[in-house]
């Protein structure tokens, strides 16, 4: 289930989306390629605390590359993330974490993308690939400290898709009751993460929709516009 959630994920962003899919080979570690973002992983298989991976793309936003680091303990706990320029000796950070990725000869669960649309790129940590906790913990990239700082507002949305020409962040639930909802946020200069429009689709009938609009100015959550989708 969460595979085929992560294909999903990438299939709406395939252009876009820095998830590592990594090959396995025969070898004791592997290395792939995943081609939308060059972004490339090595899959070690540590006998206790170690390198479980090292994941290495375009730094996004500065000159160079970044390598982003799971250290822990086989086969994936991840305990910390460092994170390192190239032409740098040591890291510039490191993030402490408690997760359990996808992290093995197959697939690396990270994402390394522009998230809010600044130009920089961000950091996705998948914090479980099981149960009600599945999802990712989001970093995103200050340009002033040079740091990546957690993001509680991207942190409540489990699998958000981030469309970069429309510059919003879209969500998707499944209601109880039936039917279908995606929910479009857009950033605030201020770091808020706001929410735009809401279109629902009947549990009773698939092509029946409303759509929502919200004011996404000081007095976000009022409702401006509501019409049939069409």
């Amino acid at each position: 289930m969460i595979r085929a959630m992560m294909r999903a994920l990438l299939k709406p962003i395939s252009a876009a989306a820095v998830m590592a899919l990594c090959i396995a080979s025969n070898s004791d570690a592997a290395r792939a390629t995943f081609a939308a973002e060059n972004l490339s992983c090595d899959i070690a298989q540590p006998q206790g605390d170690d390198v479980l991976a090292t994941c290495t793309g375009p730094a996004g936003g500065r000159p160079g590359s970044i390598s982003i680091i799971y250290l822990g303990s086989a086969p994936n706990f991840v305990r910390e993330v460092r994170l390192k320029w190239s032409g740098e000796d040591q890291p510039f950070q490191t993030i402490a974490v408690s997760a359990r990725p996808l992290i093995d000869l197959e697939t690396v669960g990270v994402l390394y993308r522009d998230m809010n649309f600044d130009g920089h790129n961000d950091l996705a940590v998948m914090r479980s690939a099981n149960g009600n906790d599945a999802g990712y913990d989001f970093f995103l990239f200050d340009d002033e400290s040079g740091q990546f700082t957690a993001n509680q507002a991207l942190n409540d949305h489990s699998w958000p898709d981030f469309d970069t020409q429309r510059k919003v962040v879209r969500t998707y639930e499944e209601p109880p009751q039936g039917g279908r909802i995606v929910n479009e946020y857009v950033w605030q200069n201020n770091g808020a993460l706001i929410l735009n429009l809401r279109i629902e689709w009947s549990a009773n009938d698939a092509e029946t929709c409303k759509q929502t609009r919200f004011s996404d100015d000081n007095d976000a959550g009022r409702i401006i516009n509501q019409q049939p989708c069409g």
